[in-house]
């Protein structure tokens, strides 16, 4: 059987009309060969998430992704996504970037801190929902 070969999106593929929050799962590899993953704690909930929010009229969700990063993290250029998934209401875009580039909230409002963990230090956090199914699925 002929699979096709596999390519990178120039566009990423529209979520589910269900969708109501966008954001992006920011990943990269360490030497030792884990991942280590881009979170924000919230001010009001103080559990820890991928950066995300809610979908502005108008606006996309991709679209809505990249201003969430760059509102939570600081980050204001990523790689093209290398794919998308659905994870309860949130729709959330992965990126794999080069290193651990440094993290700034520029929303003190809603972020009170940022930090670059591992799938095994996330499991001793307060996690929220998305972020708990996400390691789930990884683990399991």
């Amino acid at each position: 059987m002929h699979r096709p070969k596999r390519r990178r999106l120039s566009q990423p593929p529209p979520p589910p009309p269900q969708i109501k929050t966008s954001g992006g799962i920011i990943r990269y590899c360490t030497k030792y060969g884990d991942y280590k993953y881009a979170l924000v704690q919230g001010v009001y909930s103080e559990k820890w998430s991928f950066p995300k929010g809610h979908i502005k009229e108008g606006e996309n969700e991709y679209e809505c992704c990249m201003r969430e990063v760059r509102e939570e993290t600081g980050l204001d250029w990523l790689p093209i996504p290398m794919t998308s998934l659905q994870i309860g209401y949130g729709y959330y875009y992965v990126f794999e970037v080069e290193g651990e580039y440094e993290l700034e909230a520029k929303d003190p409002v809603e972020i009170m801190c940022t930090r670059w963990v591992t799938i095994d230090e996330m499991r001793k956090m307060s996690l929220n929902a998305d972020v708990s199914q996400y390691v789930r699925f990884l683990t399991n």
